[in-house]
């Protein structure tokens, strides 16, 4: 089979197991993020799952869409794929704080902007781990 971290998926991400990817991924950093925050399971269930769905519609699927156009769906396409997609909405929405002079808790910006994107990173990097392992893992011929 090869090294699977690498290896590029050939048919197309649009099928059954595409669609069930896209509609059970974003909700394991979602499961994973409640659970551990113990404080309100169902409010933050509900909220992060509209949180994520919007990142998968508006920006992961048209990225999906790209990779896929290109032959190029891995492991890590797809890991670091979303972990980019999950920091964007937030790196702009606090570097724009930062720019205009607002900054959030603390005097130096900078802690909460790493601190911040690092998290919402890993949540995109739990989905996109996910994404491929529901949509790509063992799913016909692989390439290397």
């Amino acid at each position: 089979m090869g090294n699977f971290l690498i290896s590029y998926r050939q048919e197309s991400i649009w099928d059954r197991r595409g669609a069930a990817a896209f509609v059970l991924a974003p909700l394991a950093p979602v499961l994973a993020y409640s659970v551990v925050s113990g404080e309100n399971f169902l409010g933050s269930m509900m909220f992060g799952a509209v949180l994520a769905y919007a990142h998968v519609l508006l920006l992961g699927l048209p990225l999906a869409a790209w990779v896929n156009l290109r032959r190029k769906i891995s492991l890590l396409n797809c890991a670091f794929g979303a972990a980019f997609i999950a920091v964007i909405p937030w790196a702009v929405f606090l570097g724009k704080g930062v720019i205009f002079g607002q900054t959030p808790v603390g005097a130096t910006p900078l802690v909460p902007i790493i601190l911040s994107c690092g998290f919402f990173g890993s949540m995109g990097f739990i989905a996109g781990v996910s994404w491929w392992f529901i949509a790509c893992y063992k799913t016909g011929p692989v390439t290397v």
